[in-house]
């Protein structure tokens, strides 16, 4: 292979390189900025929540440490389940670009060894092994990130799910009282 393919070759994959970790830190800082967010927004709810209960009397609980102590527990499992959902994006994002990023190495190999061919039936042997083994990989990779995408999304929800059966119990006793 001559020197300019192969320095096309190598400035292909510092493209890839450069791409995937600017892509990745762009996901981290909206990551962080969602949570930052979302943190402000709860504590605002929170406090509007509060106030409302105050000014109603607080019919359904007995005081405001229940009602502090019920929604505290609700954001607590809101942030819970924030917490539990970014690391899971996070990590199904370092799967994607992991996979990508073997895929961009796969493409480039596959392209070095395409510019060394000596015969036609070489090229198609060639050429069809990388597109099975690629079509193979992407079966199985998007299997692994949809698996991964449900558990995530599952485990997010569990805290929630956990605080909306404590609400509707909470709320059921004085109905059946």
């Amino acid at each position: 292979m001559s020197t300019t393919k192969m320095k096309a070759a190598d400035v292909a994959a510092n493209v890839v390189e450069e791409t995937l970790a600017a892509t990745r830190t762009t996901v981290e800082t909206a990551v962080k900025a969602g949570q930052d967010v979302l943190q402000k927004n709860l504590e605002q709810a929170f406090a509007m929540t509060t106030d409302q209960f105050e000014k109603a009397g607080g019919t359904m609980f007995k005081g405001f440490d229940d009602v502090a102590a019920f929604g505290k527990d609700n954001i607590d499992a809101v942030v819970t389940a924030g917490n539990i959902a970014t690391k899971g994006w996070q990590d199904l994002g370092a799967a994607w670009f992991a996979f990508a990023k073997g895929t961009a190495d796969n493409g480039v190999a596959n392209m070095q060894a395409l510019m060394a061919v000596k015969t036609p039936q070489e090229l198609v042997n060639i050429q069809s092994s990388f597109a099975k083994s690629t079509f193979d990989s992407m079966v199985t990779e998007s299997s692994k990130l949809s698996e991964m995408g449900v558990k995530v999304t599952n485990d997010a929800l569990a805290p929630i799910n956990a605080r909306v059966n404590a609400t509707v119990e909470k709320l059921s006793k004085p109905l059946a009282a």
